[in-house]
């Protein structure tokens, strides 16, 4: 049995899900818009793609890689340069080379494939939260599904520079 979702088409949040093909006939196409089940989660995760592509371009795109340059050999003292997309940055300044700087520097040369984790940790929290929506699951399980994805968006908005 086929399935529309009911959007509004300035905000294109959700109304509702018909399964009634003469409610859709009867439509008003200028204050709705309406997408067959088949394709929304597919329009969905566009936008959701598109948002996050708009965020990529503000960084400089993976893979990174870290190296220590040692400046001082008598206190091992130096700079952590991160290699990527052609160019190396320095961070840290004048650091000791160590398991704890060297543990960091791993960490921030991982940040474009943690960053690219998240956000489609994200859009799969999304997806199984308009499931277990449309499949009226129990109201804990989806306030523990809505709980990580709003965790997700908070990290990432961090992330973007978009919250403190």
């Amino acid at each position: 049995m086929a399935s529309w979702i009911i959007r509004d088409a300035r905000t294109k949040k959700v109304v509702f899900e018909t399964f009634n093909s003469h409610v859709v006939d009867a439509i008003n196409r200028g204050k709705y818009e309406v997408v067959p089940i088949a394709e929304y989660p597919g329009k969905l995760n566009a936008g959701i793609r598109a948002r996050w592509r708009d965020m990529a371009d503000k960084f400089t795109p993976g893979p990174w890689s870290a190296h220590f340059h040692e400046r001082n050999q008598r206190t091992g003292c130096g700079d952590w340069f991160f290699a990527a997309g052609g160019h190396n940055v320095i961070l840290g300044g004048v650091v000791r080379e160590n398991k704890t700087a060297e543990a960091n520097a791993r960490l921030i040369a991982a940040a474009p494939e943690l960053v690219a984790a998240l956000q489609t940790a994200e859009m799969d929290y999304a997806d199984l939260e308009r499931y277990m929506r449309a499949a009226k699951e129990s109201a804990p399980m989806m306030a523990i599904i809505a709980a990580r994805r709003a965790g997700l968006r908070a990290l990432l908005a961090r992330i973007e520079g978009d919250a403190a």
